[in-house]
């Protein structure tokens, strides 16, 4: 029979993660789940007020059921956005590299709302849209996105482009990751509450 500890631990592997897509209007959140999705690029534009899917995501064999989170970033949805906060895993906060507004948004707006409402939860920070970057543009540079990573304490910085598939599997599988470990950490955390309760 397994101890508690690891009777949690298994729990929690088997329970979908909960990942939330969060950032500024037309950045690109939408076209991240749809092009993973249908596994071809999504280049249209549909605002959303909550939508959920439920996918697989393999990493190194093995599979991860995950709850993913597509949210509307108008104010007037706040209240139905941050109720939706609760039990997540991870939050990918996505800014796109041809619209400054949505860079500083990010540290003026979204992760002081994550911090208030779920602090502990890990940060993605995901730039969209690298397709249109070319060296005679000025876009925000990796470089930047990487700077602001460290700056608001996100657990990673990854690029990405709807028209690459590849780069959207590589935003979820590093989610996933992130997510794992933190189910882990709270896991643990719990149990060690646990223990000195008794």
């Amino acid at each position: 029979m397994l101890a508690n500890g690891n009777q949690n631990l298994a729990a929690a592997a088997t329970t979908p993660y909960k990942i939330m897509l969060v950032g500024d209007g037309m950045v690109g959140k939408t076209a991240i789940c749809k092009s993973y999705i249908r596994k071809t690029p999504y280049l249209s534009y549909q605002p959303t007020i909550s939508e959920t899917h439920e996918i697989t995501v393999s990493i190194y064999k093995n599979d991860y059921v995950v709850i993913l989170w597509d949210t509307n970033a108008g104010e007037e949805w706040n209240h139905l956005r941050i109720r939706d906060y609760n039990n997540t895993d991870c939050f990918i906060l996505c800014y796109a590299i041809d619209n400054p507004t949505s860079l500083s948004n990010v540290e003026t707006k979204w992760v002081p709302e994550l911090n208030q409402y779920c602090p502990n939860v890990p940060i993605l920070l995901v730039g969209t849209k690298t397709d249109i970057r070319t060296p005679s543009n000025r876009w925000i540079s990796e470089e930047e996105g990487d700077a602001l990573k460290v700056k608001v304490k996100a657990e990673a910085y990854i690029e990405c482009s709807s028209k690459s598939i590849a780069s959207i599997e590589g935003v979820l599988m590093r989610a996933v990751s992130i997510a794992e470990k933190y189910r882990q950490w709270k896991t643990q955390s719990s149990s060690r509450r646990l223990c000195t309760i008794l």
